[in-house]
């Protein structure tokens, strides 16, 4: 692991914070389209924070290369890391920003072959921040367990969250990858399910990149909903993995076990 670059990380937080709140606060009105005839929702301010992030990030870290879901990977010419990498979701939960909606949150990770160094999970709206190197102490979660909004009331999860219920869980919706954390880190849930539905049907490593980094930090359980570590070998991929993030293995192990019945 190289130290001096996990040395520059407080810095570029800093920076980062302030630029993404400052395209906040200038943005205006959104504008925002699809990516394809049904693709996902995409708006002006995605690619704004996309490009300030990038620019941020190239003040402290001028050699790695950048992979965002707007503008895929940018790599720096005069000099390019074969092990290091920064990930970045300018927007996670666009449909959330442009609903006008405080669960979207931008995300950074650095990552090292594949693996999350560090993570910032950062809310421009609320000013929520979780830093994998400032971790914060939270008081115990409430007894719920957080699904994706669309999957509250189908009836592919009716089993699901009856036996969650049994366990005295309370169903949440929690919508987006990074607001699903969030929400454990913070004490809002016990715990947070994501499954792959027609409404989405898999994620990116910028969806977990920071996230990833974040729970290990807090010392939650984020894996697999089969048990295995989540791995970002492919930085690129399109992964269809269930995923479960819990306060504790004792939890962890009660929600895997309500899935995978």
């Amino acid at each position: 692991m190289d130290l001096d670059l996990l040395s520059k990380w407080p810095d570029l937080v800093r920076g980062l914070i302030a630029r993404v709140g400052a395209e906040w606060e200038s943005h205006g009105s959104l504008r925002s389209w699809r990516k394809g005839e049904h693709g996902g929702v995409v708006s002006d301010l995605d690619l704004r924070l996309d490009v300030a992030i990038r620019q941020t990030f190239s003040t402290y870290y001028p050699d790695v290369p950048v992979l965002s879901e707007e503008l895929g990977w940018l790599y720096p010419i005069d000099s390019v890391s074969a092990t290091w990498a920064a990930v970045v979701d300018p927007v996670d939960g666009t449909d959330s920003l442009v609903a006008r909606q405080r669960t979207w949150w931008t995300s950074v990770a650095l990552v090292e072959e594949g693996v999350p160094r560090a993570g910032l999970m950062h809310q421009p709206t609320t000013g929520k921040t979780h830093d994998s190197m400032a971790p914060r102490r939270y008081h115990r979660a409430s007894k719920a367990i957080g699904l994706s909004p669309d999957q509250i009331e189908a009836d592919e999860t009716h089993g699901l969250r009856q036996r969650l219920k049994r366990n005295q869980f309370s169903v949440l919706p929690i919508p987006h990858a990074v607001e699903k954390v969030a929400a454990v880190v913070e004490g809002r849930c016990e715990g947070c399910i994501y499954l792959p539905s027609a409404t989405s049907p898999g994620w990116h490593s910028w969806d977990l990149a920071a996230c990833l980094a974040v729970a290990q930090s807090s010392h939650l359980v984020l894996r697999a909903a089969d048990g295995s570590d989540i791995r970002l070998g492919d930085l690129a991929a399109y992964y269809h993995i269930p995923w479960i993030c819990s306060t504790d293995v004792a939890s962890w192990d009660v929600i895997r076990a309500a899935v995978a019945t």
